[in-house]
């Protein structure tokens, strides 16, 4: 039987969201509609550094996405879904 990766649950991302340590391996971030673009844009940022620095699987879904355009226009980003209310995008990194 295989054991699943353990799993970090960070409740609420902080004022200082932009400057949050990613955790380390596998991870799936889920925003919902979390902050504006002045957060949001370094979020993105610290994301794509932190996959570019230990490369590994960085998924980001975002429920209720107000400032999509941020994720669209960034090469590092991928989609893989988008529906009317929620996307899911790959950090690739940097191309």
């Amino acid at each position: 039987m295989a054991v699943a990766s353990p799993v970090t649950i960070v409740p609420r991302w902080r004022p200082a969201a932009s400057i949050t340590r990613i955790p380390p391996g596998p991870v799936v971030l889920f925003f919902n509609n979390p902050f504006g673009e002045e957060v949001l844009a370094p979020m993105l940022e610290n994301i794509q550094r932190s996959m570019e620095e230990a490369p590994r699987e960085v998924y980001v879904v975002y429920a209720h996405p107000r400032c999509l355009h941020l994720l669209e226009r960034n090469p590092a980003y991928r989609k893989l879904v988008g529906r009317e209310w929620y996307v899911i995008y790959q950090c690739v990194g940097a191309r």
